[in-house]
């Protein structure tokens, strides 16, 4: 789930969406910019809601709703959410080699008021994304080549 699947490998943007592309089991999250959200009933709930972005200036500010209660994680220590998860993401390249990730995480079920996190990467142009394998009963690791 979001946040906790980290930066995307690649970021492709038109003029009326972006991609994020990201290494982990093949994901991927189509933005559609400058929309509202789509009603959302509990069959429609995902692991990764529901995104709507628009651009501020250089910043991509995608805003997250429509997430199930299944369990999954916001990060790598455990801290759980709901299903009134809401999730504001920012995107900004500080220079050509340097993104910064902030999301700040509101859900009123989970946590007395929202609160932000925020990191800095390291971009790397030209990077491969690979296809996720898993390693069990794996038979075809020697072909799996990339840069």
């Amino acid at each position: 789930g979001v946040p906790r699947m980290g930066p995307p490998n690649k970021i492709m943007a038109t003029p009326t969406e972006v991609v994020l592309l990201y290494n982990q089991k093949n994901t991927w999250r189509l933005v559609p910019l400058n929309r509202p959200h789509d009603p959302i009933n509990s069959r429609d709930q995902s692991y990764l809601g529901d995104s709507v972005g628009k651009w501020e200036g250089d910043t991509l500010v995608v805003d997250v709703t429509g997430f199930n209660d299944e369990q999954w994680w916001l990060d790598s220590s455990g801290y759980p959410h709901s299903e009134k998860l809401h999730l504001s993401e920012r995107y900004r390249r500080l220079n050509a080699n340097t993104m910064r990730f902030t999301v700040t995480i509101e859900d009123p079920v989970m946590y007395t008021a929202p609160w932000s996190t925020s990191y800095i990467y390291r971009v790397n142009p030209g990077t491969e994304i690979m296809e996720y394998w898993c390693t069990e009963n794996e038979k075809d690791r020697i072909h799996m080549v990339g840069k």
